[in-house]
């Protein structure tokens, strides 16, 4: 008798056997029917009686419809720019020749009629930096400071690069007593108190100066050459009158001309409006930078009072900082580009771009000192001290050719370099409780004697007391600038491009493009 045969079970249905990718397309619009029989009956009665959510029913119907009729918007790199369509040429590419920089009225209105023109007003000056077009950045910036109510001097002589740079007006002297204030985003646009990217533009605005002096400046031996600053060199750009119309309201068309003034006036009215930007926020939310400095009862010095130091944060626009600084040294402004650099290296840590022209600023301001040696020894260990972090805050790459000009005089005096070189000015390497003491008299003499007639106290503090001491103070950091440039004079027979180390190139770049 033959045995039963036994029919193998159909295999069982998954969730997964339930999806009918059948009508499935590839692609961003494609078609999503996707249906799924999850424990569900196909029958035509189940579907018929199934509720009909509206909302659902709307958007897949406006999701139908955008997906038939929506057409593809290609914007073009400039689309931001006012009337980017008179700006372009035969072939359809913008014309940067042709732009037309906006008055301070029209940039207002245009702030106030559209909340998005703050940004596109920011990247309209980025775009006009990025393409070349130093003296259109650098108008289009004073246009906006002056839409800002910002007053712009185009007066301001410093005879004296020691003495302190002209104060600006307080925020309580800008302000209409008489104006109630405003508080909400809506208030503000009615009443045309419309703020915008001061800080970007006021950036794009020094940079630009930057820029327009470099490429007339000659080549020189030294790093900096402020006899060669700016020379005959004017640009166009709005101006507020001298002689403003009777019952002209801040809207009037009529308050502001085109005219021609050379660089180094607008560039000096620039710095003006930066140390406010700079200055703003800077010290604890009480009193500023007072009482940083107690006196030390045990060896009568003048000591820092490490908390208050804790409580500074020094600036809060760092990048306009460094801007500022790099332009005052570029000027020959020595006590404000040490002022502003001091503030940029407090808040953000050691780096070689503000490193460099701190030293070379600070070299400038010690030439002036005579008679006192103890305050030169100080001054010239801040200077050393700095050059050193310079160098080792530098890429790897980068580090022989900066160790070069320092070696050669472009950054600190030659005296000082031969000096170093020598031993003379080196001694014996101090150890930690050594260090120390040194340091608390070095700070002590720059407190006494260097301040308010070439640094501020706060300057002093920050340099000594925050950029140096995480470093492990200023003696130990100026003993070992002799080692750099002795190791600079081995290689400079076989200089040798070194390998970029990606690390320290990545800890140590700058992340603003103008900067770069």
């Amino acid at each position: 008798m033959e045995p039963p045969r036994l029919t193998p079970a159909p295999p069982a249905t998954t969730e997964a056997d339930q999806v009918d990718l059948s009508n499935v397309e590839d692609g961003l619009f494609g078609n999503f029917d996707i249906t799924l029989s999850i424990g569900e009956s196909t029958s035509p009665a189940a579907t018929d009686d199934a509720p009909v959510d509206p909302k659902a029913a709307r958007l897949e119907a406006a999701f139908q419809r955008a997906r038939r009729d929506y057409t593809v918007k290609i914007e073009d790199e400039a689309w931001y720019l006012p009337s980017s369509s008179s700006l372009r040429d035969a072939n359809g590419k913008v014309d940067v020749a042709r732009f037309r920089v906006p008055s301070p009225t029209e940039l207002r209105r245009a702030r106030i009629e559209n909340k998005r023109q703050s940004l596109d007003q920011e990247w309209t000056i980025d775009y006009l930096y990025s393409t070349g077009r130093f003296d259109l950045a650098l108008a289009y910036a004073t246009s906006f400071l002056y839409s800002m109510d910002l007053p712009l001097r185009l007066d301001i002589e410093t005879a004296n690069p020691l003495d302190p740079f002209p104060r600006p007006p307080r925020s309580s002297e800008l302000t209409d007593p008489a104006k109630p204030a405003t508080k909400t985003k809506a208030t503000k646009r009615a009443t045309g108190d419309v703020k915008g990217p001061t800080k970007e533009l006021l950036d794009a605005g020094l940079r630009s100066v930057l820029s327009l002096a470099k490429l007339q400046s000659q080549p020189t031996s030294a790093a900096w050459d402020p006899a060669s600053f700016g020379a005959d060199i004017s640009v166009e750009t709005w101006t507020a009158r001298l002689e403003r119309p009777p019952d002209s309201g801040p809207s009037h068309d009529s308050l502001y001309h085109l005219s021609n003034h050379p660089v180094r006036s607008i560039a000096l009215g620039l710095l003006n409006v930066a140390y406010t930007e700079v200055r703003r926020g800077a010290g604890d939310l009480d009193r500023g930078f007072r009482n940083l400095v107690v006196r030390d009862p045990a060896n009568d010095l003048l000591v820092v009072n490490n908390d208050r130091l804790k409580l500074q944060n020094w600036t809060i626009c760092p990048g306009t900082a460094l801007s500022m600084g790099q332009l005052s040294v570029e000027m020959g402004q020595w006590r404000l580009a040490v002022e502003s650099l001091a503030m940029f290296l407090a808040n953000r840590g050691p780096h070689w771009r503000g490193l460099l022209p701190c030293a070379f600023a600070l070299t400038k301001m010690a030439a002036t000192v005579d008679g006192d040696e103890e305050l030169k020894l100080a001054l010239d260990q801040l200077i050393k001290a700095l050059a050193v972090l310079a160098l080792q805050s530098a890429p790897r790459r980068r580090r022989n050719e900066l160790a070069r000009l320092v070696l050669n005089g472009g950054v600190i005096d030659a005296r000082l370099v031969d000096a170093t070189l020598s031993g003379e000015a080196c001694g014996t390497a101090p150890d930690s409780a050594e260090s120390q003491r040194r340091d608390a008299r070095h700070l002590d003499t720059l407190l006494r004697r260097a301040k308010d007639t070439l640094l501020a106290e706060e300057i002093i503090v920050a340099l000594c007391s925050v950029v140096c001491h995480k470093k492990g103070g200023v003696s130990s950091l100026a003993f070992k600038l002799r080692a750099y440039l002795d190791n600079c004079l081995r290689n400079e027979a076989n200089d040798e491009a070194e390998a970029d180390d990606d690390v320290e190139d990545a800890a140590t770049q700058m992340r603003s493009v103008r900067t770069l």
